[in-house]
């Protein structure tokens, strides 16, 4: 059914010949569309690059406009099949190539994504190390803590993008990464042009929900540049105690030989007079 009021009535009819009916009123929201031209990528010259476009959606019948909005100077290169929902394009100088995937669906509404593909001479296969710190490993309920991945590039220039797998109901916050783009629903940071023998470092707090159950969870994460995925190193697990975070705060003060206890709150206390 289309976006809008919809009523559907039921009607029933027994031996007798009487006749009732009930009606229900549905509406259906209009979804805006959503245009996906694939990750960010490195390839060899002279490669054939293939684009798809699959993972766009919107209402209906979707149409598809692949274009090259930019290329390295001297290209010659153009979209095969540009109006397919998968094309491609010979990678033919060293550059970076920016796709731009526009789509309409069948209610008109359109969208828009871009695609940066790097391409280098020869047929290098990405050496890129990272690893993760987890500043503390042991934690309540409710509570957070700073994580820190720190990314190697190797001795090419390269879209890198790193993305984090935590579990389900824990929080990021952004601290400092100096990212080109963040996605939010799949956390993960996008750099599009990292410079030979860069360096890369997210740091973000990592928040436990409350009422968290107690046991070893794992932080996965993966860094990601042309066809080349690897896993992040180091860090990777947080042990969550019993208890929530204020169970984990006290404080006792000895005062003229006797020794007073602060519970999590730290009440007042009132304290005999020195003499």
């Amino acid at each position: 059914m289309v976006p809008g009021d919809h009523n559907i009535t039921l009607t029933a009819n027994d031996s007798n010949g009487a006749t009732t009916n009930t009606s229900i009123r549905i509406r259906i929201d209009e979804v805006a569309p959503f245009a996906n031209g694939g990750k960010d990528r490195t390839v060899s010259v002279g490669d054939i690059v293939q684009l798809n476009g699959s993972r766009s959606k919107g209402f209906g019948k979707l149409v598809y406009k692949w274009e090259i909005v930019d290329k390295p100077v001297g290209s010659q290169t153009n979209i095969t099949n540009s109006d397919n929902v998968s094309s491609k394009f010979i990678a033919d100088l060293p550059g970076e190539y920016v796709i731009q995937l526009f789509v309409r669906d069948a209610l008109n509404g359109n969208a828009i994504d871009q695609t940066r593909i790097e391409a280098i001479l020869g047929n290098t296969t990405p050496q890129i190390s990272s690893s993760r710190t987890i500043d503390v490993k042991t934690l309540a309920a409710g509570s957070e803590t700073g994580v820190t991945v720190v990314i190697q590039n190797d001795d090419v220039k390269r879209p890198l993008t790193l993305q984090e797998s935590i579990p389900d109901g824990w929080n990021i916050t952004r601290i400092s990464d100096g990212a080109d783009d963040f996605k939010t629903g799949t956390n993960e940071w996008i750099w599009y042009n990292v410079t030979s023998n860069a360096v890369k470092t997210a740091k973000y707090n990592l928040k436990i929900p409350p009422g968290a159950p107690p046991g070893t969870y794992i932080i996965n994460g993966n860094v990601m540049a042309s066809d080349t995925t690897t896993s992040v190193t180091g860090d990777n697990t947080i042990s969550v105690t019993e208890g929530d975070i204020s169970s984990e705060i006290g404080l006792t003060l000895p005062y003229r030989g006797t020794v007073y206890n602060l519970g999590p709150a730290f009440e007042v206390l009132t304290l005999p007079p020195l003499v």
